[in-house]
């Protein structure tokens, strides 16, 4: 992305406490705790124990690069390829390891979050407000989460709030009339922890209708009555509007492509002694594409599509003996999708498809030696119409090497949507 920032203004507010003016002994020095991730696994691992080639994207590095969005922090992770086709807001891509960039799973906080209408994942509107931490795993993952997992996972995990409650905004404004405001706060009232992060970007870039204007919002809010118990809400928000000059030789002053999403995901955790634990999500997203005039493909003319899908999901973690950890859970989601063409001259002006996809996924966590982590993982997926199918994986992993031993071909395609999106927003480009 093109480097666009002139001025900043920030503006940040916070609690702090102040040190007395009395000399006090000087603290233990006290060892720093090894971060654990959770993509690679379905449970907290320490990075170097991971099973996976993995690579973590902390608030501290979004920070200290000032990405901006997700896209720009995960052009620094080694086997992932970002291609954004054009201007800021125009479609962005992620492929890792040369796979399909429909073949990389991204969740959000663990929920599934690929797009519908193809599967794919456009990070153009995707911004880094709010984010705790970007989990990368290379490599095939189908054996825990599924079909579209079979290039790598993306986890983006919001920020929890804790401790004095904290705010910042900012502002930033640059050439072609580029301008962005943002804020957020986190925090805990009590039992009640909250996080949000809100931004709006607006740029008209380098030509006559090619502005692009997105508002973005994200947060996480929780309920903990006991230690054990926590009942949560992820929300999600987006609203892009992005005009289509098409080429230089044909330009199109009118053409623009707007889209709106958002998710509300109600979760729930629960722990009730040490060796076990819960973990349960329902969510519901839906996505409502524009194109219009679209005098670019004037045999199809102004289209209008929506997706509507509804996900469960829900894992427990069992572990009787400290080298001994069994994972089971099992996942749902059906998926509407509806495309309306009322200017088509070809074909059918209205095209509709469902699916439907029930899971059940397990996992056995063996350590037999100090050191070393051995897994192996089934699941089975049934797809509406189609026949289910097994995938299954065998790895393991110690302080100074990882390797997945071997992972069964998953089942990249068995059920693929017949409706495409309105718009090159969620294109494939193959590599």
């Amino acid at each position: 992305m093109a480097e666009r920032s002139v001025f900043s203004i920030a503006v940040c507010t916070t609690m702090l406490s102040l040190p007395g003016f009395a000399q006090t002994p000087s603290p233990a020095p006290t060892q720093e705790l090894e971060p654990l991730t959770v993509t690679a696994t379905r449970l907290p691992t320490p990075e170097d124990r991971s099973p996976s080639a993995i690579s973590v994207i902390s608030d501290s590095d979004i920070d200290l690069h000032q990405y901006r969005f997700v896209s720009d922090a995960l052009e620094s992770v080694p086997g992932v390829s970002v291609v954004q086709t054009g201007t800021p807001g125009q479609v962005t891509s992620v492929f890792i390891r040369g796979t399909r960039s429909d073949q990389t799973q991204v969740l959000l906080d663990g929920i599934q979050f690929n797009q519908g209408l193809s599967g794919a994942f456009n990070f153009a509107d995707f911004t880094n407000d709010n984010i705790s931490r970007i989990e990368v795993i290379r490599g095939p993952q189908s054996a825990l989460y599924g079909s579209q997992a079979s290039g790598g996972v993306i986890n983006l995990i919001t920020r929890r709030g804790q401790g004095q409650p904290t705010g910042s905004v900012y502002f930033e404004g640059g050439s072609y009339d580029s301008f962005r405001e943002a804020g957020g706060a986190s925090g805990q009232f009590g039992p009640i922890d909250f996080s949000f992060g809100i931004s709006r970007y607006d740029t008209e870039n380098s030509r006559q209708n090619n502005g692009y204007r997105s508002l973005a919002l994200l947060g996480d809010v929780g309920f903990s009555p006991v230690k054990a118990l926590r009942i949560g809400l992820v929300y999600y928000y987006n609203y892009s509007d992005i005009g289509l000059p098409n080429i230089i030789f044909n330009p199109q002053p009118y053409d623009n492509f707007r889209t709106e999403r958002w998710l509300l995901a109600p979760t729930l955790e629960f722990t009730p002694t040490d060796w076990w634990r819960n973990k349960v999500y329902f969510a519901y997203d839906q996505e409502r594409q524009i194109d219009n005039p679209n005098r670019v493909d004037p045999f199809t003319g102004a289209t209008r599509g929506v997706f509507r899908r509804f996900q469960f999901e829900y894992q427990t973690d069992i572990t009787p003996v400290n080298w001994l950890t069994l994972t089971a859970g099992t996942y749902y989601n059906h998926i509407n999708v509806y495309q309306e063409r009322p200017e088509t001259l070809l074909g059918n002006p209205l095209i509709r498809d469902k699916t439907e996809n029930l899971a059940g996924f397990g996992q056995l966590k063996l350590t037999p030696v100090n050191n070393l982590d051995l897994y192996g993982g089934i699941r089975y997926d049934r797809f509406r119409g189609y026949a289910g199918r097994f995938t299954d994986s065998i790895s393991a992993s110690n302080n100074h090497w990882q390797t997945i031993v071997c992972e069964s071909a998953p089942i990249s395609s068995i059920a693929p949507l017949r409706i495409q999106s309105a718009s090159t927003a969620t294109s494939k480009p193959s590599t």
